[in-house]
């Protein structure tokens, strides 16, 4: 099985290539909902992200993204701790997923 990953900028092109991906039948594993997922889901993720902002940054059970994006983006080593957390689980469940597929070829939005 080969691996594509399809990666770019917002307003790139991304959404559209997927779209066309899944017409011509490919099966697409989409990274960002994953990570969301993971961090609203996984209670283990919860805890560490909790200790690592130093605060409960969850409102009604899902991650107060507007919170976290000011906080990560205005401090780069806060930002590479998080994606330490969560990009393994991405990983993992990315690789759970290929297992599952039947295509000689699978895409990584």
């Amino acid at each position: 099985m080969k691996t594509i990953g399809i990666t770019g900028g917002i307003a790139s092109g991304k959404s559209f290539i997927v779209r066309i991906i899944h017409e011509l039948g490919y099966p697409v594993f989409n990274s960002d909902l994953e990570a969301r997922s993971i961090a609203d889901k996984d209670e283990e993720v919860k805890q560490e992200l909790r200790k690592l902002f130093d605060t409960d940054i969850y409102s009604s059970g899902s991650l107060d993204r507007v919170e976290v994006a000011r906080k990560v983006f205005q401090d780069e080593v806060l930002l590479a701790s998080m994606s330490a957390i969560i990009h393994p689980r991405v990983r993992s469940a990315f690789e759970r997923w290929c297992q599952m597929q039947t295509t000689q070829l699978v895409f990584n939005e």
